[in-house]
């Protein structure tokens, strides 16, 4: 049997980094900052190209 073989399987340590905000204690917009820095909606864009004939892709 192989001396650096082992079985168990590796030990994860989840890493978190958790701020806690009281919404009631801040003014409004030192709320916002941190509020609008992590809930930020993504992109979506709709693209097409035009063929010299007028052809959609």
């Amino acid at each position: 049997m192989d001396p650096l073989y082992d079985p168990r399987p590796p030990v994860w340590i989840p890493i978190t980094v958790r701020s806690d905000f009281e919404a009631a204690e801040m003014s409004r917009n030192a709320f916002c900052k941190p509020l609008t820095a992590t809930v930020v909606p993504r992109p979506i864009a709709w693209m097409s190209t035009t063929s010299a004939d007028g052809t959609h892709y």
